[in-house]
C-alpha cells in the first residue's frame, strides 16, 4: 500500500474512533417509528398494490439508513390495520400499541411524470401531528433521489438533535477554511449521516493538503458540532537548484510547478523532475541526471534541494535512412533542416535535435514522395537512440 493508502486508512479508522462516541450516545436515544403503506394515486395502469409496495419499501430503506431510528414491523402494522381506513386516530392508537414514538402515513400522487409524496407525523407521546413534508420530482428514474430528501426531511421534523448545528476545522495553519469547506457535502442545517461524514473526510484529504484528517463529533444544545482536525503537510520555505551551468535558474524554474510557500507534494516535485529533463533534452543534453531531496527545515516545514548533473551536451551523429531505394540519402537528407552536426556547431544549432523540427522534416519527405507519384510510400516514425557520442536517427522507408 502506498503512502497516501496508508494516510487515508489511519484517517477513516481515526474518524470512526472518533465518530463513535456521538453515535454511541444517539444509540441509546433510538427513536421507533410506525411506518404505514402509504395512499397510492396514480394515472398509470399497473397494479396499485405493486405500487404501494415498492414506495413502502423504499421509504423504509432510506429510514434503515439512519442508526438511530427503528422501524416497527410491518407485518404488525398490517395486522392493527387490516380493513380499516388509515388516519390520524388509528395512526395514533397503532402506534401507542407498537411502542413508537412517531407514526407515519401519506400519500404517493403519480400524474404523467410528475411525483409528489405527502407525509403527516404524529408525535405518540404527546399526540400532536407535527408539520408535514411535502417533497415533488419528476419521472419514476428520480423517486430514489424523491425519496432520499423525503427520508431527510422526515428526519428533521423527528430527530432535530441531529441536525449539524455549526463545522468548524482545527490544525490549518496556512489553508483557509473555506477553502476546505468548498468541499463538503455536509453543512449547517442538515441532519448528520455518517456516509456525509466518510465523503467529507475523503474530500478533504484529496485536496492533497493534509497528511491525516479526522472528524470529532459532539452535542451542543443547538445540535451537532463537527470538527475536522488536520495535520498539514509540510510547507516549501525554499528551493534549491545547483549543478546548472548551461541552463540559467529562471528557465528551470519555468517549467516547474512547485513554488515557495506551497505545501510539499511528493508527485508534484517527481513529475518536475521530469519536465527539467525533458527541457535539458531539448538543449541537447540528453545525458542530464536530474534528482531532488525534501530536507527538513524547523519543525514542520522542509526545503526542497534540485540537483543537475548536466553532462556532455550531445549532438546528431548520423542520420540514417533504411529501405530508401529511389532516392539516395543524400537527397532526402537535403530536404530535412535537422542536420547533423558540423565543425562550426557550436556557433550555430547545427546538428541540435529538435524534435517538432524533425516532425515537420519526416512530413516533408512524406510528401515529397507523394508528389513524385509513390501514393504508396510510407515513411515511419523516427528511432532516435543516443550514446556518449551522440545521437543517430534512424528513419525507415517502405
Amino acid at each position: 500500500m502506498n503512502r497516501k493508502g496508508v494516510f487515508t486508512c489511519a484517517a477513516m479508522l481515526l474518524a470512526t474512533i472518533l465518530f463513535w462516541p456521538a453515535w454511541g450516545r444517539a444509540a441509546e436515544h433510538i427513536k421507533t417509528v410506525a411506518l404505514f403503506p402509504f395512499e397510492i394515486n396514480s394515472t398509470r395502469t399497473e397494479s396499485t398494490a405493486d405500487l404501494r409496495e415498492t414506495v413502502y419499501q423504499g421509504v423504509a430503506a432510506e429510514l434503515q439508513k439512519t442508526k438511530n431510528l427503528r422501524l416497527v414491523e410491518k407485518s404488525a402494522i398490517i395486522a392493527a390495520t387490516a380493513g380499516k381506513r388509515i388516519d390520524d386516530a388509528l395512526a395514533l392508537t397503532v402506534g401507542r400499541q407498537t411502542g413508537a414514538a412517531y407514526t407515519i402515513t401519506g400519500s404517493f400522487t403519480e400524474f404523467g411524470e410528475q411525483i409528489s409524496v405527502d407525509v403527516r407525523l404524529i408525535d405518540v407521546r404527546t399526540g400532536k401531528v407535527l408539520p408535514g413534508v411535502y417533497v415533488q420530482g419528476k419521472g419514476r428514474q428520480r423517486l430514489g433521489a424523491i425519496l432520499a430528501q423525503l427520508q431527510m426531511d422526515i428526519r428533521s421534523r423527528i430527530a432535530p438533535e441531529q441536525r449539524i448545528a455549526r463545522i468548524e476545522f482545527r490544525g490549518n495553519r496556512k489553508i483557509e477554511s473555506s477553502v476546505i469547506k468548498q468541499v463538503l457535502k455536509s453543512a449547517a442545517g442538515d441532519i448528520l449521516t455518517e456516509a456525509d461524514l466518510s465523503t467529507d473526510i475523503k474530500a478533504i484529504f484529496k485536496l492533497g493538503y493534509f497528511d491525516d484528517v479526522t472528524a470529532e463529533v459532539t452535542d451542543s444544545a443547538e445540535g451537532k458540532a463537527i470538527s475536522f482536525i488536520v495535520v498539514e503537510k509540510p510547507m516549501i520555505t525554499e528551493i534549491r537548484i545547483s549543478g546548472n551551468k548551461a541552463l540559467k535558474r529562471d528557465e528551470i524554474e519555468g517549467v516547474m510547478s512547485i513554488r515557495n510557500r506551497q505545501t510539499v507534494n511528493p508527485e508534484k516535485l517527481k513529475t518536475d523532475t521530469e519536465k527539467i529533463k525533458t527541457f535539458y533534452d531539448s538543449k541537447g543534453f540528453y545525458n542530464a541526471e536530474i534528482r531532488y531531496a525534501i530536507e527538513k527545515d524547523g519543525e514542520r516545514d522542509v526545503r526542497v534541494v534540485i540537483t543537475i548533473i548536466e553532462n556532455e551536451k550531445l549532438f546528431i551523429r548520423n542520420i540514417i535512412f533504411e529501405g530508401n531505394r529511389t532516392f539516395t540519402t543524400k537527397e532526402l537528407k537535403n530536404m530535412m533542416t535537422t542536420n547533423e552536426w558540423g565543425i562550426f556547431h557550436f556557433l550555430t544549432d547545427s546538428g541540435l535535435l529538435k524534435k517538432d523540427q524533425l516532425k515537420q522534416d519526416v512530413g516533408k519527405i512524406k510528401a515529397f514522395y507523394l508528389n513524385n507519384g509513390f501514393i504508396n510510400a510510407q515513411v515511419g516514425e523516427p528511432e532516435i537512440s543516443h550514446d556518449r557520442d551522440g545521437i543517430t536517427i534512424k528513419i525507415p522507408v517502405s
